[in-house]
């Protein structure tokens, strides 16, 4: 669950109970068959004995494991795919014992009621409700790259090869050669505005059997926030070809779209499929030189090899390391719900910069604050060496093995930002 998923059960002071696929009232003797989060966790707990029960039913499409509910029998439902719904919240009962014994009281909670969601406004509360992770489940290390680097050298033979997308962020690729492993690649194609998957090209590459696919969620370079449908499309492949899933999700708080919600990989996976999901706080919360990240990993086997495989390899993270994360996770909704509107603004400001420049093309950002802009060669020539000579650095699009492509960073002052595209501006008139 999201930090603000729980800083609105905590303001509802709530324990949480919760199902899957809806609300059901369970005799004691079947309690232990209802799903429990544990977000509250450690949360102030009642002074004189009452018990307060948050009742939550999911519309998840899903069954108690986690896995999607048949085709078959969600048309016999009539419930619509998993993109309908998702992971919504569809009941939400308040339930109140006193301690005395006298009588409960039960609240339902309206499901369209809107509430302040810190980093995406106001949102209807049955949106607050995400993926639930254990803290036994987690296993913190010094970055995300060395994790990643860590898990294809632990789970991927000398056989099999690693998967990624292209473009993609640079260590993806790179990390077949630190770990000597071949490198099997797919191309994300335009459509309809957004960079995709190529899921024909991608399930051929999946034949033949790589170890791992490593996911980027958002992706970095083309800021594609993936939906459910996606998400769920790259998860059943995974599973239908035994791929491991490593999935990067360092900027999945940084949503440029109000409409668009992250969705973790993680969710879609059962707990006994093989998969790490990656977090961080270093580019949301500017943290990149404390060295600190966290792996989830469901799988007590998985966990336990990797745990045993970062003995003598990857240091601890140092005490001033786990303060900042902490710091940064639990005191800084302002910074977020601030940054996002910062970033939103230098991104509809560089949008419209690029509308007006006919050698330029960029698909609207949907997450991260790195642009993905195609340039046409033939006009341009080596454009980023002609921007570098003219004082403005931006990266390669082949660092990324993406042709014709620079990256923007955009997290900057819009000062800046304006300073940039006058220097792109000035070096595209030179070209001309």
């Amino acid at each position: 669950m999201r930090k603000w998923a729980r800083k609105i059960a905590v303001a509802l002071s709530i324990g949480i109970v919760l199902t899957s696929g809806g609300f059901h009232f369970f005799s004691k003797a079947a309690s232990n068959a209802i799903p429990r989060s544990k977000a509250l966790q450690g949360a102030p707990q009642s002074k004189n004995g009452d018990t307060n029960i948050l009742l939550i039913g999911l519309d998840s499409r899903r069954d108690n494991e986690g896995n999607p509910i048949p085709k078959e029998l969600t048309k016999l439902l009539r419930v619509g795919p998993a993109t309908v719904g998702g992971y919504n919240t569809n009941t939400l009962i308040l339930i109140h014992v006193p301690a005395d014994g006298k009588k409960a009281v039960a609240v339902s909670i309206p499901r369209d009621n809107y509430v302040n969601v810190p980093g995406y406004g106001m949102k209807k509360i049955k949106e607050a409700y995400d993926w639930d992770t254990q803290i036994e489940w987690q296993v913190w290390i010094p970055g995300i790259v060395p994790g990643l680097t860590l898990a294809c050298s632990t789970f991927v033979s000398s056989e099999q090869s690693i998967l990624t997308p292209i473009p993609v962020y640079h260590p993806f690729h790179l990390v077949s050669k630190w770990v000597d492993r071949d490198l099997l690649t797919f191309n994300m194609v335009e459509k309809d505005g957004r960079w995709v998957y190529d899921f024909i090209e991608f399930e051929n590459q999946l034949k033949k059997n790589p170890g791992v696919f490593l996911f980027c969620n958002p992706h970095n370079p083309g800021g594609t926030v993936f939906t459910e449908e996606e998400i769920e499309r790259i998860v059943f492949l995974c599973t239908k070809y035994d791929c491991m899933i490593l999935s990067d999700e360092i900027h999945a708080d940084l949503q440029l779209q109000t409409s668009q919600k992250h969705v973790c990989i993680s969710k879609y996976i059962s707990n006994e499929l093989p998969a790490i999901t990656f977090f961080a706080t270093s580019k949301t919360y500017n943290t990149a030189g404390m060295g600190g990240a966290v792996a989830i990993i469901p799988n007590a086997k998985i966990r336990e090899k990797y745990n045993k495989h970062i003995q003598g390899v990857l240091p601890m993270l140092s005490r001033h390391s786990i303060e900042i994360i902490q710091t940064s996770l639990t005191m800084n909704n302002e910074w977020l719900e601030n940054l996002l509107i910062y970033l939103r603004i230098n991104h509809q400001l560089l949008l419209s910069f690029i509308k007006q420049i006919k050698s330029l093309k960029m698909l609207p950002l949907e997450a991260t604050y790195l642009a993905w802009i195609q340039y046409d060669e033939e006009i341009l020539g080596d454009f980023q060496q002609r921007l570098f000579t003219n004082g403005l650095h931006v990266l390669r699009g082949d660092q990324f093995l993406g042709k014709n492509f620079i990256r923007v960073n955009i997290a900057c002052t819009k000062n800046s930002l304006e300073k940039a595209l006058l220097i792109i501006k000035k070096t595209i008139d030179e070209a001309h």
